[in-house]
């Protein structure tokens, strides 16, 4: 609402590129992390449901804001928009803290070094005052995420993703009107397409992610490797049906990959650890998303062809799953590693006990 009585571009960056962003951002967090902490058997059809009404969301706003900015101009057309996420407020309100009603060994010890933390700090009050920065610190950001390879390989895998995964919403339209002349409205509707094929896609995908964990692990590299081929494809899509085909299956990957994102992070990093985990996901990944529209543009620019941006955007999907399949490998040598350790420690209690019985039999 803000955006609609701005007066120069710059006061527009503020208001609707970092403050809408920032709002948006903290929207979508709080409700993926939430879905995590409700639901334990069918997490990901929980997931696919919630981020569905993205997918419907596509698609009302793509037509409401082109029907309010024929009839009501931009300030009026922004003014709507921005009334109807208010209503977001009524939703926040709703997402309670699940109650825990037990206290586990680990959270005994965590309070009981907070406990002894508190006492020490007592000393002086530079100590108070740097312990109190690192336990606020400690609350947004844990560095012991990325001594996890597979985090590390997984938030590279989305911060890849991100750099193909504006370019198609963005391009698409503009494509269809300035390559192949096809009209404003029917271009725009691409966009409506994607945005049908997401939400329906997300249930279907997210059904089958509740299946296992290594299902859950292979169709996510089934929608990384499928998404990239597809859109590498892209100078076949030369005239309006084809252009609706790639928007089908671009929205149906591209939604259900959004959908099993957190679930499969969760198989990562366990259910403790969603919330920073996934705070640094998305906000690491952020900065592609910075980027990848200026990059876009400025390799159309130089190409003169939006194909060429197509071309980065399947190529940079491609790598983002080759990086997400690396996962098996660090966890299958993880847990040759662990398997190894436990051989080791029995074989080696084993010997102790026959030592022990060699010099008992010895004594008698």
């Amino acid at each position: 609402m803000a955006s609609s009585g701005v007066s120069t571009i710059y006061q527009l960056f503020f208001t609707y590129g970092i403050l809408t962003g920032f709002g948006n951002g903290l929207m979508y967090f709080s409700s993926m992390v939430a879905v995590q902490h409700y639901f334990d058997k069918k997490r990901a059809l929980a997931t696919g449901l919630a981020v569905s009404g993205s997918g419907v969301g596509m698609l009302v706003f793509s037509l409401l804001t082109r029907i309010l900015l024929d009839k009501f101009q931009l300030r009026w057309t922004l003014i709507c928009e921005g009334i109807i996420m208010l209503l977001g407020i009524v939703c926040g309100i709703l997402l309670r803290p699940l109650a825990d009603h037990s206290m586990g060994y680990e959270q005994e010890n965590l309070l009981l070094k907070e406990k002894e933390e508190k006492e020490a700090i007592k000393e002086t009050k530079i100590n108070s005052c740097i312990l109190s920065i690192t336990n606020f610190l400690k609350g947004f950001f844990d560095p012991t995420l990325f001594l996890d390879m597979r985090y590390c390989l997984f938030i590279t895998c989305f911060f890849i993703y991100n750099f193909g995964m504006i370019a198609p919403y963005t391009y698409i339209p503009e494509r269809a009107t300035e390559v192949f002349n096809i009209d404003t409205t029917r271009s725009a509707f691409l966009i409506s397409i994607i945005g049908i094929s997401n939400v329906s896609s997300r249930l279907l995908f997210a059904w089958i992610g509740d299946l296992g964990k290594s299902i859950r692990f292979l169709l996510g590299l089934f929608l990384l490797f499928s998404s990239g081929i597809v859109t590498i494809f892209i100078s076949f899509y030369t005239d309006y049906k084809t252009m609706i085909i790639y928007s089908v299956i671009f929205g149906a990957l591209s939604g259900s990959w959004i959908s099993l994102l957190p679930v499969i992070l969760v198989d990562i990093v366990s259910i403790d650890k969603i919330e920073k985990g996934f705070g640094l996901l998305c906000s690491f990944s952020s900065f592609a998303l910075l980027f990848a529209g200026p990059l876009c543009g400025w390799l159309i620019d130089k190409t003169q062809n939006f194909d060429s941006t197509f071309y980065l955007v399947g190529i940079m999907q491609l790598i983002s799953g080759v990086v997400f399949s690396f996962n098996k490998l660090v966890e299958y040598l993880d847990e040759r590693r662990s398997s190894k350790t436990l051989q080791d420690e029995s074989q080696t209690l084993l010997k102790h006990r026959r030592n022990r019985s060699y010099v008992s039999i010895s004594y008698a």
